[in-house]
């Protein structure tokens, strides 16, 4: 501020600086070291007063007898305080002391946020590509990491939403109330007393949680698979459709708003039945979704991914499982497809036959479905492969003219 004198002393560990258009060393003298407990400095409002800030203060009432002020320091305006004359006393905020800034809180807060949607959105696209088979041994570790995040996130939090709140107050001008003065007093004190709250809570919830399975990483049922709960709703979705028919027409609630990174898929778990829009397949107890959006037309479905297993079963099971939705398919008017051969490169690469074999890609009303698998466990040494491993089925629908490759397949009604 222009035109005020600045003098700065130490004293029982604190920093002290006073600021004043006639302060001199007399007003330095008259505060002994044990009484500096406190910074004090003149600031001005938008409205052009003139106000004194008092800062860490520990010993109010030798301060007020002092400075011989004409009312209470804590309470209401004073109009002498040492050389300086109709000053209004503002606030008395013990912030600072022994508490990082509203800055890095800030950096904390979105650092955590950021990273739980990384690593979930992360985890969900590792699992569904198949590049983590058997998430099972790292469940427990990104189960506590994830808690990690969410109380930092949340403990993060309480002094941004405290700073902001005080903030307002002082901006619209009401930091000479009397509750927000005591706020603005005691900010530290609040957000303690919330950490406090939140811990007691903890405290209470966590042990219960685990008591009750919360860090449980597999959940069998009896026969060794999992415990399916009721569906719920039903997917409704298919290459051509704009998301937000896909969200009108299904009974699953979906968030088209959410997107992953870099795909922009809309995905997520759970149980539910799937509709392919326009034919009769409908498929009971999935397990997850991803629908894909054309890169020119982000509002408009590329490809539907869908999880058909409730659970993982074995390779026999699978095989099953295949021969038991190709006859759906069949049932339903799908045309099959098998893969040509035309040149002899092709042929050598696949043992001189001049042909793939049916009963993988099937066709309808220009959309290509493909029967898929995926093994969820890892290999282990010296098994056998016809029958080891944990699998799931899932299929992949596409507009027919965007399938990879659709110019060297032919179809036909399955024989």
């Amino acid at each position: 501020m222009r035109g005020l004198t600045s003098f700065g002393w130490r004293g029982a560990g604190f920093r002290k600086s006073a600021h004043g258009p006639n302060l001199d060393e007399s007003f330095i003298d008259a505060v002994s070291p044990s009484q500096a407990n406190f910074e004090a400095a003149v600031v001005q409002t938008r409205k052009g007063e003139r106000l004194l800030q008092i800062t860490g203060c520990k010993w109010r009432e030798d301060l007020h007898a002092m400075w011989n002020c004409s009312g209470c320091l804590l309470c209401r305006p004073v109009n002498h305080i040492v050389g300086l004359h109709s000053l209004s006393y503002a606030a008395i905020s013990t912030s600072g002391e022994g508490m990082p800034s509203t800055r890095t809180f800030a950096w904390i807060c979105g650092g955590s946020f950021a990273l739980l949607l990384i690593i979930g959105w992360g985890g969900s696209l590792l699992e569904a590509s198949g590049a983590v088979r058997d998430p099972g041994p790292l469940r427990l570790p990104i189960l506590i990491l994830m808690f990690g995040l969410v109380l930092t996130l949340a403990f993060s939090a309480i002094p941004l939403m405290v700073s902001a709140v005080l903030g307002f107050q002082q901006t619209i001008g009401n930091e000479d109330v009397l509750v927000v003065r005591t706020a603005l007093t005691g900010r530290n004190i609040i957000i303690y007393v919330l950490w406090g709250l939140m811990a007691l809570g903890m405290a209470i919830a966590i042990p219960a949680a685990i008591l009750n399975g919360a860090l449980d990483t597999v959940s069998p049922s009896a026969n060794g698979t999992e415990t399916l709960g009721p569906s719920q709703g039903t997917l409704v979705a298919a290459p051509g459709m704009t998301f937000a028919d896909m969200a009108r027409k299904s009974s699953l609630k979906i968030d088209i708003n959410t997107r992953a990174p870099i795909t922009s898929a809309v995905g997520a778990g759970g149980v539910f039945d799937y509709r392919i829009p326009g034919t009769g397949m409908v498929f009971h107890n999935c397990r997850y979704y991803f629908v894909s959006p054309y890169t020119h037309q982000p509002n408009r479905i590329e490809s539907v991914n869908v999880g058909l297993s409730p659970h993982t079963v074995s390779r026999p099971e699978i095989t099953q499982a295949d021969v038991a939705l190709r006859a759906k398919l069949a049932a339903d008017g799908w045309f099959t497809g098998h893969e040509e051969y035309h040149t002899e490169e092709d042929r050598v690469l696949h043992g001189g036959a001049a042909r793939g074999a049916d009963g993988s890609l099937w066709l309808k009303s220009d959309m290509v479905l493909r029967i898929d698998s995926r093994r969820m466990d890892n290999p282990v040494a010296g098994e056998d492969p016809k029958t080891a491993g944990k699998w799931i089925q899932f299929v992949g629908v596409w507009p027919r003219s965007d399938y990879p490759y659709i110019e060297r397949y032919v179809f036909a009604p399955p024989g």
